[in-house]
């Protein structure tokens, strides 16, 4: 089987979802709270707003936290190279009759792969012919420290009519990430109050930091 090919022909079809948030969210990527992929990488996603009173605390990381031991070796953690093969990642491994346990999304573009055994997980890793398209980068999962990542919807709201343009929202994007997403046919959507761009933001790694927990 083609693999290549019927990567590119199912990436150039969702692609085509992009322009209007028309993503079918796989099921494979069914999330705690009964939140979909979909929900996370804010495709048609409700803005969330919490009022009221807070209380923050203070929470050191300590150095000698391990989670996820049980995967070691087992698993390989990556980031794809775009959204939409972070959306369709289950199809890409359906398509390429790759066997796996579980796909857990870890924020960003970043997602672990688990297998059955070390034997798979190592098999897999060294296929790059497979998924050297699918990924930036791809190495096993042996407790390393990773960068913590997420996908953020810009809204940028109240943009004058003649600077409705795809290379001036991604100039705006760019101030705050990588970029994601910015619609391409700004002048041909219904609504030109508000337009949406997507980064790639984030700020490095948990080891040796301290983090605010807020309770609202």
């Amino acid at each position: 089987m083609n693999v290549d090919g019927e990567s590119e022909r199912l990436k150039s079809t969702v692609g085509q979802g992009v322009g209007s948030f028309s993503y079918d969210a796989p099921k494979s990527f069914g999330l705690r709270g009964g939140r979909s992929f979909r929900d996370v990488v804010g495709h048609g996603a409700s803005e969330i707003r919490v009022e009221g009173s807070s209380t923050e605390k203070v929470v050191s990381v300590p150095e000698d936290v391990s989670g996820c031991v049980d995967l070691h070796r087992k698993a390989v953690v990556g980031r794809t190279v775009d959204l939409d093969t972070l959306v369709y990642f289950d199809r890409l491994l359906s398509i390429g009759k790759v066997k796996f346990v579980k796909i857990q999304y870890l924020g960003g573009l970043s997602i672990m792969v688990s297998f059955e055994s070390m034997e798979e997980a190592e098999s897999f890793l060294q296929n790059k012919k497979l998924w050297g398209p699918w990924f930036s980068y791809l190495d096993l999962w042996e407790g390393q420290i990773l960068a913590v990542e997420r996908i953020a919807w810009i809204r940028v709201q109240g943009l004058p009519l003649h600077l409705a343009d795809s290379e001036f929202l991604r100039k705006i994007g760019e101030a705050y990430g990588k970029i994601l997403y910015v619609p391409k046919d700004v002048g041909e959507e219904s609504d030109l109050s508000f337009h949406r761009v997507a980064v790639l933001a984030g700020f490095g790694s948990w080891r040796k930091m301290k983090f605010g927990c807020r309770i609202a």
